[in-house]
């Protein structure tokens, strides 16, 4: 049963109709009228806790999309190639450590 169905239908008069229709207008309005940081802060702030977590994993799963998006652009743009000559040089003269000696702190 799709929304519209459910809140208008049969056994209701025009005018209770048109009321639920509104209803309607006046919730989706709501859902997707929410603009900026505040607004979106706030209405995550309504949610329970569960589709507040699925909206984290949901938020989180976009930004690694675009940190993606943006690492391939800048590899293919060559951007990033005198990074990797620089740590191509630091290892070669030997001003690196191993990952593990680092992560360890030894």
């Amino acid at each position: 049963m799709d929304i519209i169905s459910q809140f208008c239908g049969s056994g209701k008069s025009q005018n209770e109709n048109k009321l639920a229709l509104l209803n309607i207008a006046a919730l989706s309005a709501n859902l997707f009228c929410v603009s900026t940081v505040a607004e979106i802060e706030s209405a995550i702030s309504a949610l329970p806790v569960q589709d507040a977590r699925s909206v984290a994993g949901w938020l989180q799963d976009y930004l690694d999309a675009k940190w993606d998006k943006q690492m391939d652009e800048d590899i293919a743009s060559g951007r990033l190639d005198p990074l990797w000559e620089k740590a191509k040089a630091d290892i070669a003269a030997g001003r690196v450590k191993p990952l593990d000696e680092v992560l360890n702190d030894e």
